[in-house]
């Protein structure tokens, strides 16, 4: 219903009434029908509850937002399970990351110090020996366990807590070398300032090759982030039973073949190589952020952000991504709502022309000063891409 809405030109701009465009039609254009149409990317969501949304903008009606604009899921909303049903990438158990503890919790790692022989550098919490046969059985009986209760779970999520340190014993270090450095300004001690993901996504693929034997058609899913995000050097080719989500750090209002975006770009590329299902893990509607535990407060910014995430969509879509999802925080839908409108749409049909995106926001949004906004828009735009 919403889809044949939009192709008669209705738009949902913002998630309150202001933002309801509906064009006057003399006659129902009868030549669109039958609709058949099957997006790109399998799961589309922006991870932010929209209970908060409604919060924000007074509205009853924040969850239509989500609907009407083809998300199906979110953090906390209850979207998935009561709209849409869950997508198979989000149907996985101990949930959807840093979970570690839940599938090895810290009362069984006190039975099997033999599990975190070391040394490991600082960080937040220590991964169990990735390499370790006991902790590769465990994982996997744990999974098939939790797929015998459960067996509508369609995949199983595999993931250290936040700033994770990770072994680096002899067997490790046989295995994949000295962990490499990536950020040369942190001190050696930091596990933050190297990268891991020879260690991770050895893990990932030894249990996802037994997974793939003895439970066929479930999923692993690891996510690509922090310290073992890069794409592991020791790994030619995951199983093709892994789902793999690449966060993503570039210059989130640059398109994707900018100069300052060649490393990341790059990187993109090497993971859809590896990985036969790769989706993306963005941050590009986060406005707000805390600074040492105290909030920083709203970003206020008038964010132009439209033909980059666009540019990005097409990117993805052309590089066969399953998954496009993003992190928002703040107010965006003061902030930057545009860029809000313009990330949902081009998550759906990221061949939707740039210029088509802005004028229908502009008009529908701004009405009688749409032409001023929009030319104040365009500069800001023009102006960053530029310089």
């Amino acid at each position: 219903v919403y889809e044949l809405l939009d192709q008669l030109g209705v738009r949902w701009l913002y998630p309150d009434s202001h933002g309801d465009y509906v064009p006057r039609l003399r006659r129902f254009p009868r030549s669109i029908l039958p609709i058949r149409y099957r997006p790109p990317f399998r799961t589309r969501y922006a991870n932010f509850p929209a209970d908060r949304l409604a919060s924000k903008t007074n509205s009853p009606d924040s969850r239509l937002f989500f609907v009407r604009h083809h998300f199906n899921n979110s953090w906390g909303n209850g979207l998935s399970s009561t709209l849409s049903g869950i997508p198979p990438r989000m149907n996985l158990g101990f949930g959807y990351i840093h979970n570690f503890d839940r599938i090895i919790p810290e009362s069984v790692i006190e039975k099997h110090p033999e599990w975190t022989p070391g040394p490991y550098r600082k960080g937040w919490t220590k991964v169990p020996c990735t390499s370790h046969p006991g902790v590769i059985s465990h994982v996997v009986e744990r999974i098939k366990s939790m797929s015998k209760g459960r067996p509508e779970l369609q995949g199983f999520s595999i993931h250290p807590k936040d700033v994770p340190a990770f072994c680096e014993c002899e067997r490790c270090t046989g295995l994949f070398g000295q962990p490499r450095k990536v950020q040369p300004e942190k001190p050696d001690e930091l596990a933050l300032a190297f990268d891991y993901s020879n260690h991770y996504f050895h893990l990932i693929g030894e249990v996802a090759k037994q997974i793939q034997q003895e439970l066929p058609g479930k999923g692993i899913f690891a996510l690509a982030y922090a310290n073992h995000g890069k794409p592991p050097s020791a790994i030619e080719k995951l199983p093709a039973n892994v789902m793999v989500d690449y966060t993503l750090h570039w210059k989130h209002n640059l398109p994707a073949g900018s100069p300052k975006n060649l490393g990341y770009k790059n990187e993109i590329e090497a993971w859809t190589a590896k990985c036969k299902l790769p989706g993306i893990y963005d941050y590009v509607l986060i406005h707000t952020d805390t600074t040492s535990g105290r909030p920083a407060g709203e970003w206020y910014t008038l964010v132009p952000l439209v033909s980059a995430i666009a540019d990005h969509h097409r990117f993805f879509q052309k590089l066969g991504m399953t998954s496009v999802g993003t992190q928002a925080m703040g107010d965006i839908c003061r902030s930057s709502p545009w860029s809000v409108y313009a990330w949902a749409r081009t998550a759906w049909k990221p061949g939707e022309p740039t210029a088509d995106v802005l004028d229908d926001f502009f008009e529908g949004f701004y009405l009688d000063a749409a032409r001023p906004m929009l030319k104040f828009y365009r500069t800001l735009e023009d102006h960053i891409i530029k310089n």
